[in-house]
């Protein structure tokens, strides 16, 4: 992955499940233990999303998809 700073997710690249699920797990290594919504980035069939977050144990309510019918992207946002 070119960003290595996987807080901050260009909102222009379009990321895979495979990838959603290293940066989620990246960052919820660093977390201080207090869930906190995190931006994770945009993908581009809505499945990956929720394979991330089902991967990842995310619950019911903890996980918001924004389908932007102008480009097909589906943005996410998952809290842990």
């Amino acid at each position: 992955m070119n960003n290595q700073n996987y807080g901050d997710i260009a909102p222009t690249r379009v990321l895979s499940a495979a990838e959603g699920v290293e940066i989620q797990k990246r960052l919820a290594a660093e977390s201080s233990g207090v869930k906190q919504w995190h931006w994770m980035g945009n993908y581009g069939s809505v499945y990956d999303p929720v394979n991330v977050a089902n991967g990842a144990g995310i619950s019911a309510g903890e996980l918001i998809l924004n389908i932007n019918f102008n480009n097909g992207l589906i943005a996410a946002w998952m809290l842990y």
